[in-house]
């Protein structure tokens, strides 16, 4: 992801907020960055077409890493 794209992701001090605020969600922070990835790809589009299926194929990727 484009760490431009998202405002809060351009400077380290937000980046630090971020990862903080995922270890605290149990959600691993390169989860975030390809849902977040996902749905600016899916900007301005009036349907978005398989984002749903997408975000369960990030968070099954998620559910087998943390099984490893």
């Amino acid at each position: 992801m484009s760490a431009n794209l998202m405002v809060l992701m351009r400077s380290e001090k937000g980046r630090r907020l971020v990862r903080e605020k995922c270890k605290e969600a149990g959600l691993e922070m390169w989860v975030l960055e390809r849902l977040i990835e996902l749905e600016l790809d899916q900007a301005g589009k009036l349907k978005k077409r398989g984002l749903r299926q997408d975000f369960d194929e990030i968070f099954g990727e998620a559910d087998e890493a943390k099984s490893d």
